[in-house]
């Protein structure tokens, strides 16, 4: 059976077969499952061992139709993705480190918004290592739910962003209720929002996002706005909020180098999830992907833009050198 391929706006058919350990691709897997074996067979996989669909869940790992994957855990002695486990768990491990310095910057300018965005990407962090580590087989509801929670997430986290650029501002001033109200209901909005579509997408239970025709063309518009067009947007109008802070209100250049490396690191992970997955893939004999590599620009342009947040910020009062603690009346 041919395939027919497009790469037509809210497809995600080329970036599941070139792009290894894609989680979004474990929604359209889910999908695809649930049709005809004889249909959902050559659909799956690149090169199917066994006729029946069942008989190559086991060896089938990250992605739909796949150039190149890594077997899942256990699998023919594989240890999974284990170098996207290794740095996820880095990742991990510096961001609840990053998270515990913010918490003690008590005077800081959006404290609580930044250790909130520090604190989402961890969960972020947990879920990846999860849906992206090879540890469930494909096409099961465990790997499915924690997809649909880590793209929530994800898609939430990008809202965070945009509030801390706007707390820098003091447009929308840190810590009031204003703000708090903001950061939570238009995360939660994001994160139920991205969640119905992803779910609905993986097992079409309204009837409202049925597999595309035809099928193999992978096609969720929501998924590729949610996922791909709105981090990309947050990203670009959080840059232009911290090109006015730091060139225009503070007017410093030393904040400039941690935002613009904050900003380069997180397009090279972009382009080594997207564009070097497969040629690592490849090279590596299917051991590892640009999975790692991502995590690993992803974490370090977190750590620059933690970076960023403290060369703006203060993290004490102005002439005071006692306890960085605040000090509360006492009732006579």
């Amino acid at each position: 059976m041919s395939l027919q391929q497009t790469r037509q706006f809210g497809s995600w058919q080329y970036l599941c077969r070139e792009s290894p350990s894609l989680a979004p691709c474990n929604l359209f897997f889910k999908q695809i499952l649930s049709l005809d074996p004889s249909t959902a067979n050559p659909i799956l996989f690149s090169s199917p061992a066994y006729n029946d669909v069942d008989d190559n869940l086991d060896a089938s790992g990250v992605g739909v139709n796949p150039h190149c994957f890594i077997n899942r855990a256990s699998v023919q002695g594989g240890l999974g993705n284990i170098a996207q486990i290794i740095c996820t768990a880095l990742a991990l491990v510096f961001s609840l480190i990053l998270f515990a310095a913010a918490k003690r910057r008590i005077a800081a300018v959006a404290r609580v918004e930044f250790a909130t965005l520090l604190a989402l990407w961890g969960l972020i962090d947990v879920l990846s290592l999860l849906t992206t580590g090879g540890f469930f087989e494909q096409g099961t509801d465990y790997i499915v739910w924690l997809t649909v929670v880590q793209m929530g997430l994800r898609s939430a986290w990008f809202w965070s962003l945009l509030v801390n650029g706007f707390n820098s501002t003091q447009l929308l001033e840190d810590g009031t209720p204003a703000s708090i109200v903001t950061l939570w209901t238009g995360g939660i909005a994001f994160f139920v929002g991205t969640g119905y579509v992803a779910v609905d997408t993986a097992f079409n239970w309204s009837g409202n996002l049925p597999p595309s025709d035809p099928p193999e063309y992978l096609i969720s518009n929501g998924l590729f706005v949610l996922l791909l067009l709105w981090p990309m947007i947050a990203v670009f109008l959080y840059a232009l909020l911290m090109i006015y802070v730091v060139f225009f209100l503070l007017k410093e250049t030393l904040p400039a180098f941690w935002f613009t490396t904050s900003l380069l690191s997180f397009m090279l992970s972009q382009a080594a999830l997207f564009a070097l997955g497969y040629t690592i893939c490849d090279g590596s004999n299917s051991r590892v992907d640009g999975a790692f590599v991502a995590t690993l620009l992803e974490a370090i342009s977190l750590g620059f833009l933690f970076g960023g947040w403290r060369s703006i910020t203060e993290d004490s009062w102005y002439g005071y050198e006692g306890p960085q603690e605040p000090v509360y009346p006492t009732k006579q």
